[in-house]
């Protein structure tokens, strides 16, 4: 290696040569530690890396490479993004060849609180798109995705509101396909669907809509009590069914002396009064959509929880925003476009 003394610069040019990265591990180990770090905590990740791959490294490199890495895919990202609202990509309508069938996305979303070092909780907005077609009934009741695609970001709503156009301009949606956005009724949520969506099938998560229910029930006959079951199996069939101000006008007509209680009802009310034109869900199950966003829900445990919420897991804003951005490049199946896997080259030569 060669050393500057003026410019205190470094290069290693056989190093370069070998494909080895200036934090002298290989191509290959890199790749690796930042797979494994996706899915691990960082001393697991070393761990796994000495047992299985005979390479030793420490927690702490492979929490070096991991930021490193998924500080470019953050960099990667936020370019393509820019591109995507300055306009200077293709727009929807010719960004992929028309199908000649069209094509039903799935867009769902969510938030999820991360722990900061310095004792702060902050959302981090999680998204997902699919296709209809991908999402397979494998028992009854039970489904599942084939392929999905997801984004992730600690920001602002407006921020997340480019990162979901720019993921649906990434996957090919055209501008002859339908979008049905499945979500809950979260302000920043309805507030990108206007702005985004227009025009799209507004579907409010079911099981988000049925605990008002449960609520109004416990306020009325006592929480778990067999009428508030009864009461609220009743209302639960009659909102599957689409009659939403069959369940509204129940929900006026009982007798409330607390203002607890009271207040309990009108939340409620506002909540299915503001939002019943997302709430047919005996046409949307007609149509074969989903009713609920257990999808967005399982990935934000899985995306988010599983690898940045473990026991006494706590980050710097800098370190969680690049493994995020690396674990959903590598669970979107992009990782290639970061670390190419490395070509193997052997030279046959005859035995004298």
């Amino acid at each position: 290696c060669y050393y500057c003394l003026k410019c205190r610069a470094s290069r290693c040019p056989l190093d370069e040569q070998l494909g080895q990265s200036p934090r002298h591990v290989s191509a290959g180990v890199e790749r690796g530690l930042s797979l494994l770090s996706t899915h691990l905590s960082f001393a697991t990740a070393a761990h796994v890396m000495r047992e299985i791959g005979h390479v030793a490294v420490s927690g702490r490199q492979v929490e070096t490479i991991s930021e490193a890495v998924g500080e470019e895919a953050v960099v990667t990202e936020a370019a393509h993004i820019a591109a995507v609202a300055q306009a200077e990509l293709a727009p929807l309508a010719v960004l992929c060849r028309q199908p000649t069938k069209p094509r039903t996305w799935i867009v769902e979303m969510d938030g999820v609180q991360v722990g900061l070092q310095d004792g702060s909780w902050q959302e981090v907005k999680c998204g997902i798109i699919y296709q209809l077609a991908d999402r397979v009934e494998i028992s009854a009741g039970r489904w599942e995705l084939l392929r999905r695609a997801r984004c992730v970001g600690r920001e602002s709503a407006t921020e997340f509101r480019q990162r979901l156009w720019a993921l649906l301009h990434h996957v090919g949606v055209c501008d002859g396909d339908s979008i049905v956005v499945v979500a809950d009724g979260a302000e920043w949520i309805d507030n990108t669907v206007e702005e985004l969506f227009v025009g799209a099938t507004r579907i409010m998560d079911f099981y988000h809509t049925a605990e008002r229910i449960w609520a109004v029930a416990a306020v009325r006959f006592g929480a778990g009590t067999a009428a508030a079951q009864k009461w609220a199996a009743e209302k639960l069939h009659a909102l599957k069914a689409g009659e939403v101000r069959e369940v509204v006008s129940a929900f006026k007509r009982l007798k409330l002396q607390e203002a607890e209680a009271q207040g309990v009802r009108e939340a409620s009310v506002s909540y299915l009064e503001g939002h019943q034109g997302g709430m047919q869900y005996d046409k949307y199950k007609e149509a074969g959509l989903p009713i609920g966003s257990g999808a967005i829900e399982g990935s934000c445990k899985y995306l988010v929880t599983a690898r940045c919420k473990q026991a006494g897991m706590r980050w710097t804003e800098k370190g969680v925003d690049a493994v995020l951005a690396l674990r959903c490049w590598v669970l979107n199946e992009r990782l290639d476009e970061l670390r190419p896997r490395p070509e193997v080259k052997f030279e046959w030569a005859r035995a004298a």
